[in-house]
């Protein structure tokens, strides 16, 4: 494990292709093992720019006027595949119908590990463990489409925990959660910092989250 931050910004400014103005400007700051940083601020004030920078989105799937760099564990964002940021990345969408694609909640587990070419009895391993790790022992063999919203949110965070990333970056968790789930899904986050990855958490909701 590296002993320097996992994730570092220097005076990080992007305009999006058809934009007047930069989605962030001039935008500083670095994550340490074992630290939850929390972002909070108004819609349209950058949040979801910021997330697209860490996960590499930015510059590589949106177009627009980048300066300053993003680097994880001391590599610049720029020069890594996606596919190798998402080996350091688990990215947490605010809708989570967006970025769950299995059938059922065991398929869903499975995507990750099999697109980057795990055997069958690793993925099933690594389910074994990562199912009690995130609370959804009581999904097991659901189909997806059946799910609650709230039960979306922890199968997503748990197809996050299969490829065990340093750093979690969470959209707007509490946003569709009942208070129950969204403790759930806090005590989870706060579990992995505790073991010394990193985690931050985009939010509206500042008071429940630092909470």
């Amino acid at each position: 494990m590296s002993s320097g931050p996992l994730l570092e910004i220097d005076s990080l400014t992007f305009r999006y292709r058809r934009a007047t103005e930069p989605a962030i400007r001039d935008l500083s700051l670095r994550v340490e093992p074992g630290e939850v940083l929390l972002v909070a601020g108004p819609s349209g004030c950058g949040k979801s720019t910021l997330i697209r920078a860490i996960n590499g989105l930015i510059p590589h799937a949106y177009s627009g006027e980048l300066a300053g760099e993003v680097r994880l564990l001391g590599q610049p964002t720029s020069k890594l595949r996606l596919r190798e940021i998402a080996l350091t990345v688990g990215t947490l969408l605010q809708d989570p119908a967006k970025q769950i694609v299995g059938s059922t909640t065991e398929a869903e587990l499975a995507f990750g590990p099999e697109n980057l070419g795990w055997t069958p009895a690793d993925i099933r391993a690594r389910i074994a463990e990562v199912v009690p790790e995130a609370g959804i022992s009581a999904l097991a063999g659901r189909e997806t489409y059946a799910l609650s919203g709230g039960e979306r949110q922890l199968l997503a965070m748990a197809g996050a925990l299969m490829l065990r990333p340093r750093l979690y970056v969470v959209d707007e968790p509490l946003a569709n959660l009942d208070p129950a789930t969204a403790h759930r899904l806090l005590a989870v986050l706060r579990t992995l910092a505790d073991a010394g990855h990193a985690v931050v958490i985009v939010e509206h909701r500042v008071e429940e989250a630092l909470e």
